[in-house]
């Protein structure tokens, strides 16, 4: 297993001993994660930011959404 794990103040990597970051000097907590709560997972990539977070991505998957739907119609041609 691998000893190393993410400051969550810098995102330097530092070793699970550590108790304070070397590179930013923050006191660093036990690892801990909560894995009923998928938005923590998912807006995790981005800190201090769940709900924009979330709200950007439901956006851009709707509009994903969209526009393969309507690319899946078939063209139309006018008539002359």
């Amino acid at each position: 297993m691998d000893s190393r794990r993410m400051c969550p103040h810098c995102r330097a990597f530092i070793t699970n001993r550590d108790k304070v970051c070397p590179y930013c000097n923050e006191r660093v907590g036990p690892r801990a994660i909560d894995l009923r709560d998928s938005s923590a997972i998912i807006a995790g990539l981005i800190p201090h930011a769940r709900f924009n977070t979330m709200v950007i991505l439901l956006v851009n998957f709707g509009l994903y959404l969209a526009t393969t739907i309507y690319s899946m119609k078939p063209a139309t041609r006018a008539h002359l």
